[in-house]
């Protein structure tokens, strides 16, 4: 009966009415994922796929895309504000190559420059 209850789910999200909340309804039939399939007007194998995920992970939402949030020079951040701090003119090839000679890590001057705005640094014209 529970994977009646899980398209029920995912058929009223069709729609907009869960908004993502757990809803528990019980139908008056005990019936297979496929024939649930059929009743809901999803594919087969959607409904399938959909209840073993659910039952491996406890949940319907969809997962995380995308690459994880951070970049590789959040671990060099301190280094790369102090270049920064001692010389506020500095042009962005500069904290590049020192930053390759100290920590061996490379990166482009477009990428420390957009690094260094999210922390608050611009370069102010004099």
């Amino acid at each position: 009966m529970a994977d009646v209850t899980l398209l029920v789910l995912v058929s009223l999200n069709r729609f907009g009415i869960a908004g993502g909340q757990f809803h528990q309804i019980v139908l008056p039939w005990a019936c297979s994922r496929r024939a649930a399939a059929r009743h809901f007007g999803v594919s087969e194998s959607f409904a399938v796929k959909l209840l073993q995920r659910a039952s491996k992970l406890k949940t319907l939402r969809p997962a995380r895309q995308g690459r994880p949030a951070g970049s590789r020079l959040d671990t060099h951040g301190a280094f790369l504000v102090a270049q920064v701090e001692a010389r506020p003119d500095i042009t962005m090839p500069e904290p590049a190559a020192r930053l390759v000679t100290a920590t061996g890590v490379g990166a482009a001057p477009a990428v420390l420059s957009r690094f260094l705005c999210r922390r608050g640094f611009t370069y102010k014209k004099r």
